[in-house]
């Protein structure tokens, strides 16, 4: 395996890893109602910072020529835009009330608005650092960044701070992250805006951002609708269940598109090219990803009864129907990477969207019968856009439906046999044993794998190649 995408991994399951261990220490000692004013807050700064983010970096990286005028363009443009975004943000919660049950949520909104300038800061010189393959900088910004917020955090969570605390988490982590970049590149772009520059970014910018849009809408809506149809408790226990799938969901989806984006833009008048490349990444994602989310269904329950205290037992049902619906999404994120590397964003927006209201106007029509419709909306969701991601794929790859549906069945059998053989083990002995369970479904994943792949194993382990 290449060392850049090495350290991709390192960096996305390395800060997965460092941000599920400290939300297990915050669901240990704060409230739903605590948790649940943070993850509302988060979600529309987060949402906020991302959108811009994605805007100006993926549209940087796929640029054939990047010149100076460019990433001095595009640096500043972005940081005014984040400073508009931030007063925008203060002011939406100044209007929505300075209170809610005793939280002072323009304080604190107004702190967690700083990772929206924090964030688009980086963007250039991480579009930069992507664009040379400098993959053990980013790794280490990150991995160092989550490690000082995750302390930073820890410190808030033990002087009782409350929801503070994963606020400082994540406004901290990107502050060293930003720090860490600055010390390595020392150097700030020039002032120098020509905004004729940013025409390029029209076309590709403006559809990835709107299909982020279209997916972080629902994402960051979620918690916000679970809070209005059932208290801020739901949006802790909502947040809760979608942090566990969407840690690891998120770490692979971002380290695919961080890695290969890239690397299969400079193919992108060779249709063969990419399409192969397709083929591969889904045989090789599906592999190491159905036996994640499979697992994560399985354990859910030994999970929650082992770890933590019973007012999170409600998250049981909706952590398995995330996990689903985080498997298909993630085994059709090379779908996306190939159409983003094709120079085609555009193709997927329509459904993007459509599959994003209908899912939220499930959750607000629906969502007062429990938090597991919200579960629901999300696998409606990837069901929706579905036949339209296949559809396309054979468009713009001419790749038939078995074509782009083969790597999948072949490569997900291991991680099948697995699911089978535990749920059946499970049904028998009914045991909660959460490290026997995660023993077993290891052991027979390894088994079922050798079996099933060796070949391709030792060509992987062979050629050490992607």
């Amino acid at each position: 395996m290449k060392a850049g995408l090495v350290w991709v991994l390192i960096e996305k399951f390395g800060a997965a890893f460092l941000s599920v261990a400290v939300f297990f220490v915050y669901a240990k000692l704060l409230s739903t109602e605590e948790m649940g004013i943070a993850i509302i807050i988060l979600s529309i700064t987060q949402f906020l910072a991302l959108l811009l983010n994605t805007y100006f970096e993926d549209a940087l990286v796929q640029k054939k020529d990047l010149t100076d005028n460019d990433i001095s363009t595009n640096f500043w443009i972005s940081v005014f835009l984040s400073l508009i975004l931030m007063i925008v943000t203060c002011a939406g919660f100044y209007l929505w009330g300075g209170t809610i049950s005793n939280h002072s949520l323009l304080a604190m909104a107004s702190f967690a608005s700083l990772e929206i300038l924090f964030t688009n800061i980086c963007t250039t010189y991480v579009a930069q650092l992507r664009r040379d393959g400098k993959f053990k900088i980013l790794a280490l910004r990150v991995i160092l960044g989550r490690i000082a917020g995750a302390l930073i955090g820890l410190i808030c969570i033990f002087s009782n701070l409350g929801a503070w605390s994963i606020l400082a988490q994540s406004v901290s982590s990107m502050v060293f992250q930003m720090a860490t970049l600055l010390y390595t590149t020392r150097t700030i772009p020039k002032f120098n805006i020509q905004p004729s520059l940013l025409k390029g970014n029209v076309h590709y910018g403006v559809m990835m951002s709107l299909r982020r849009l279209s997916w972080d809408a629902l994402v960051r809506l979620t918690p916000l609708i679970a809070g209005m149809v059932g208290g801020v408790s739901m949006a802790g226990i909502v947040g809760f269940a979608w942090r566990i799938v969407e840690l690891p969901r998120s770490a692979i989806s971002s380290g695919l598109s961080g890695y290969f984006l890239p690397i299969l833009s400079r193919d992108r008048d060779n249709k063969q090219k990419i399409a192969d490349d397709f083929i591969k990444i889904t045989g090789l994602t599906t592999f190491f990803t159905a036996p994640l989310f499979l697992g994560i269904y399985l354990i859910a329950p030994a999970l929650i009864t082992s770890l933590f205290d019973a007012k999170w037992h409600d998250t049981i049902p909706l952590i398995q129907i995330f996990s689903l619906a985080g498997l298909i999404g993630t085994i059709r994120i090379p779908a996306t990477v190939g159409m983003n590397a094709a120079g085609h964003p555009e193709k997927m927006l329509m459904a993007d969207t459509m599959g994003s209201i209908i899912a939220i106007l499930i959750m607000i029509l629906f969502g007062h019968h429990g938090a597991w419709v919200m579960g629901m909306a999300y696998l409606i969701y990837h069901l929706v856009i579905l036949p339209k991601s296949f559809t396309t794929i054979s468009e713009v790859m001419n790749l038939s439906f078995s074509g782009q549906i083969k790597p999948v069945l072949d490569f997900a059998l291991p991680a099948f046999i697995m699911f089978m053989a535990l749920w059946i083990w499970q049904y028998m002995v009914s045991s909660e044993n959460l490290f026997l369970i995660i023993f077993l479904g290891v052991f027979i994943f390894m088994v079922s794998a050798w079996v099933t792949h060796k070949q391709d194993i030792q060509k992987w382990i062979k050629t050490r190649t992607v």
